[in-house]
């Protein structure tokens, strides 16, 4: 007889056997090494799926998010105290970008700002042709449309004391969800919105 209860390995849930007569006809090596093929089987498994998934919808990843603003020099500094590297910075010019963007021949110069792990990305962008036309750098955190990135932290305390040095402002207060997160709204250079969040429990 098997009974089962679902477990997490690696970020998946996978069913965890326990053998009510392993002691009579399974050593625990091997009854660990059968658990072991068994959560490895389940792995291969999802990542096929995860595979076929990525072939069926072409998604390869999110890119970046983008923001716009007036000063590259101050924006750039405030995230790199945040913890972001900048990779990039340079113009983008003429009528083939602006058949990107609708506006036509357009002239902004852009930065790259990635994150330590590689993995996500922020484009800042300052408008020098044609003129910026509406601002919405400090709607309130209900409005409609984009709002904010969020950022994880290994301490929120001193990420807040550093930012504070550049002008940064607490939305609210800093809360504490359960035994999850502590976080909190900041808004940064020129009223950008950004969440900052600490783990509390060991990623």
């Amino acid at each position: 007889m098997v009974s089962s209860n679902v477990f997490e390995y690696s970020g998946l849930q996978v069913e965890q056997a326990h053998f009510k007569l392993q002691t009579q006809f399974l050593t625990p090596p091997v009854a660990v090494s059968v658990l072991f093929v068994s959560i490895v089987k389940k792995h291969i498994l999802v990542t096929e799926l995860n595979t076929q998934q990525m072939s069926k919808s072409k998604l390869l990843r999110m890119d970046n998010v983008g923001i716009v603003v007036e000063s590259l020099d101050e924006v750039i500094a405030f995230f790199i105290e945040l913890g972001l590297k900048l990779e990039g910075r340079g113009m983008i010019e003429g009528e083939w970008a602006g058949r990107v963007t609708g506006l036509g021949n357009q002239s902004v110069e852009i930065a790259m700002m990635v994150t330590p792990d590689g993995n996500s990305r922020l484009e800042l962008s300052r408008f020098i042709r044609p003129e910026v036309i509406e601002d919405h750098r400090k709607a309130p955190v209900n409005a409609l449309g984009y709002l904010r990135v969020m950022f994880a932290v290994s301490d929120i305390d001193d990420t807040l004391d550093r930012l504070y040095k550049l002008g940064a402002e607490l939305v609210e207060e800093v809360v504490r969800y359960q035994d999850v997160y502590r976080l909190c709204y900041i808004r940064g250079p020129e009223g950008i919105l950004i969440g900052i969040a600490e783990p509390l429990t060991k990623q």
